[in-house]
């Protein structure tokens, strides 16, 4: 079996996350472990089923970002969950928050030369 590939850079970001299940309507409020443009992966001791529909909310440095999403693949702790349907304006934001992200560790790899 082949490695997963990932579509964009995965970075750690530490980050608030309102969930709601779109067809039960259950809520989970967790922090996000990670972050990327497709989607993130959610720190939870009671993940949801792969394939759940969801509603997002994501909250850092002043910023919210708004979409839909899907719950992807469910791990010991946590779950990941990739964005669907992402406003332009929650786009700008994503990007953001990532350029951010990414150039952080950039720093960081540059400190360590």
């Amino acid at each position: 079996m082949l490695p997963e590939r990932r579509r964009a850079g995965r970075y750690a970001c530490v980050a608030n996350i309102e969930l709601t299940d779109v067809e039960s309507e259950d809520n989970m409020r967790e922090q996000t472990c990670d972050l990327s443009l497709f989607g993130c992966q959610v720190k939870t001791a009671n993940p949801w089923a792969v394939g759940r529909k969801v509603h997002l909310k994501i909250f850092h440095r002043g910023k919210s970002f708004i979409a839909n999403g899907r719950v992807a693949h469910v791990q010991d702790a946590g779950m990941g969950v990739e964005f669907m349907n992402v406003a332009d304006k929650d786009s700008i934001v994503l990007e953001e928050w990532v350029a951010e992200l990414r150039e952080k560790v950039g720093d960081a790899h540059r400190a360590k030369v």
